[in-house]
Order: C-alpha cells, then sequence, then structure tokens
C-alpha cells in the first residue's frame, strides 16, 4: 500500500488512545522480513481471534455508534483487529508493521482490518476472512482501500493512495 498524506483518524481510535495510550505509542520497525513461521503465524492469530470472539455491534454492546475495545470476548471488526495487534505484538511482531487499516465496502459499510506490512507485501488479518490474504487478493476486490495508521507513529492516520495490483500467490 502506498501512504499519501495525514487525514483524521477514527473518532473511536482517538478515544482508545486516550484510554489505552501504551497501545498507540511508536515502537518497533515499519515493516517486517515474512518467513514460513512468521506466516503461519499470522495465520494463526488471525484464525484464533476470529474463532474465539463473537461479533456485536457497538450499539448493541455499549449502546453508543463507535467504541474500540481490546481482548474482549465480543465486539465488532475494530476489536478483533486490536486483538490480533496485540496478540502478534506479544509474539514479537513490530508494533510499527501491525497497522489498523480502514476500508469501506464488501457490503458492510466502513470495516477495519488488520494490515502486517511484510518485505512480500501488505498482508490483511479480517474478521471476514479465516485466512491471512495479500491486500491485492481478489477476495478483497470489493474493499475501497481508505486509511490506515502511520507507521512513524500509531496514533496518527494516512490516506492510501494506490489499489492494489494482483501479484504474490502465497506459499
Amino acid at each position: 500500500m502506498r501512504e499519501g498524506g495525514p487525514v483524521p483518524a477514527p473518532p473511536g481510535h482517538v478515544q482508545f488512545c486516550h484510554h489505552r495510550p501504551e497501545h498507540c505509542v511508536s515502537a518497533g520497525g515499519a515493516g517486517f522480513r515474512l518467513s514460513r513461521h512468521r506466516f503461519a503465524l499470522l495465520d494463526r492469530v488471525n484464525r484464533y481471534v476470529n474463532g474465539r470472539m463473537i461479533y456485536v455491534t457497538d450499539p448493541e454492546l455499549y449502546r453508543q455508534a463507535d467504541f474500540w475495545m481490546l481482548a474482549a470476548p465480543w465486539g465488532d471488526c475494530e476489536d478483533f483487529a486490536l486483538t490480533k495487534r496485540m496478540l502478534l505484538m506479544r509474539a514479537g511482531f513490530p508494533p510499527n508493521a501491525l497497522r489498523l487499516t480502514l476500508v469501506e465496502g464488501g457490503g458492510q459499510g466502513l470495516h477495519l482490518v488488520l494490515t502486517a506490512v511484510t518485505d512480500r507485501g501488505d498482508f490483511i488479518l479480517d474478521n471476514q476472512h479465516n485466512r491471512v490474504l495479500l491486500w491485492s487478493d481478489p477476495r478483497l476486490v470489493s474493499y475501497n482501500w481508505l486509511s490506515r495508521t502511520s507507521g512513524r507513529d500509531p496514533s496518527e492516520w494516512v490516506e492510501i493512495t494506490n489499489t492494489p495490483r494482483r501479484g504474490w500467490r502465497g506459499w
């Protein structure tokens, strides 16, 4: 993904960073070398969280439009992505390489996924897909890529300025 200039952070992220600042500080590299082991770990975490958490919308759960929570047994797409990010950071992945990414489409309006920035491209961990997918994977073609957290500072957001090219086919 090619990054453009700064854009406003989603209000839920601003509130999350206010309450959990340790998850919004710059640390670690902006990318990492993707090995078979690391890819398997990304896949395992994605499947684990998708299988463990129960999808419930914020209005149903918190009676508000947007509330970001970490490691709860239930939640919406933001909560899934934050939990995956936390588990991967605990496993030694560089925090700045794990970017929260806002998309539109897929039949659900705005949606948040986790992007792992690697030397083989940007890989998506999504509560809508149990497999970790390259952002250019045809299964994600309905997504309009909007913005993501910055590689310099995870409390800042930047615009995504390009559309995916079809590429890497996997192991």
